[in-house]
């Protein structure tokens, strides 16, 4: 017991210390929104266009290019975008693919721009968001940071997310960055047709972000993970159990396809640690409080400092039973990652 709780103690002593040492943007003005598109896949996506319509309306700044791409919509989607005659963009519509990864490279061919950002479409960008952007350092490629928004039942449920990029964001003096999210990402263009050329998962529909992540870490290429929250967008997570699930199933799916060793080995410290600590109370019971704390307290110290410079906050009690609940919910998606095939929209994913 006492080696396992030195180990993990001095793993979250370095996770703290690699988010605190963390630098922010150095401010400086460029000529990014000059040499920017905005690339915006979406299917049915009615509910949350308006949103994000209107935060890019009331932008000072625009970059010069916002394209949609429409995946098949079944609903009004498309008439929305239409009828939003406030702002400049294009849409463009998938014919003969299917699926993000199809949309997203066929909106990067219509771009003409050296920098390339995505969206997803149910995020709300912050206000000066494109302003904050054209501040950036500008290196290969920007992971930046997503808030994820729903009732406050299932924002319980945000925490395993949050979790992993705080992780990511700790160990950023690896240099090997393991999760980035497609709804907020900056990248040069040239990279992503590089990456495409070589692409052996064009037949995985889902996946976009963490495979070209993968082939830039892989290449080497200079990677900056932002926390501010100026840059954070806000994103929709489904408000229904059974969607939670089946989107735990696909970030489970697209990541054991990645071959890479850091989320391999991240991937297993996890199971280690929190069912440890589940071992160890159930042969300690006479010290089990004293456990549940040091976890609690592990916990908070790995990725509340993640939380707080994002602009979100969760109560001291939310963390508590998140740590607590962790194990069973690991196990939990690990079981439904095998029962169930995973489905995005009423579209079965393609997987390996």
């Amino acid at each position: 017991m006492s080696s396992f709780l030195i180990f993990f103690s001095l793993f979250t002593i370095i996770i703290l210390f690699g988010q605190l040492t963390l630098k922010n943007r150095t401010t400086t003005q460029n000529e990014l929104l000059q040499n920017l598109t905005v690339i915006i896949p979406f299917r049915n996506e009615m509910k949350q266009l308006p949103a994000l319509l209107n935060s890019l309306k009331k932008q000072p700044s625009l970059p010069k290019s916002i394209i949609f791409i429409n995946d098949h919509s079944e609903d009004l989607s498309v008439e929305i975008l239409e009828d939003f005659k406030e702002l400049t963009f294009k849409i463009i519509h998938l014919e003969n693919e299917q699926g993000k990864k199809a949309a997203i490279k066929n909106g990067i061919s219509f771009a003409d721009t050296e920098y390339i950002l995505t969206l997803d479409a149910d995020v709300r960008l912050p206000d000066d968001y494109f302003y904050h952007l054209s501040e950036l350092i500008l290196k290969d490629a920007h992971i930046l940071p997503v808030a994820i928004e729903n009732q406050p039942f299932f924002s319980f449920f945000n925490l395993d997310y949050y979790y992993l990029f705080a992780l990511n964001n700790g160990l950023h003096f690896l240099d090997r960055p393991f999760s980035a999210s497609g709804g907020n990402f900056l990248f040069k263009r040239k990279l992503y047709h590089d990456f495409i050329q070589q692409d052996k998962n064009q037949d995985i529909t889902s996946g976009d972000d963490i495979y070209f992540l993968n082939f830039l870490v892989r290449r080497n290429k200079q990677i900056v993970k932002s926390t501010e929250k100026e840059l954070c967008v806000k994103s929709h997570i489904p408000d229904h159990f059974p969607e939670i699930i089946r989107q735990r199933i696909r970030w489970i799916k697209k990541g054991s396809s990645v071959q890479s060793f850091l989320p391999v080995i991240i991937g297993l410290t996890g199971i280690i640690y929190h069912w440890g600590f589940v071992m160890i109370m159930l042969l300690n019971l006479g010290k089990a409080t004293e456990l549940i704390l040091t976890k609690i307290a592990f916990d908070c110290i790995t990725f509340y400092p993640y939380l707080v410079k994002i602009g979100k906050r969760f109560s001291l009690l939310r963390i508590s039973v998140f740590s607590l609940f962790y194990p069973v919910w690991m196990i939990l998606i690990g079981l439904f990652s095998v029962l169930i095939t995973p489905s995005w929209k009423g579209r079965r994913i393609i997987t390996k």
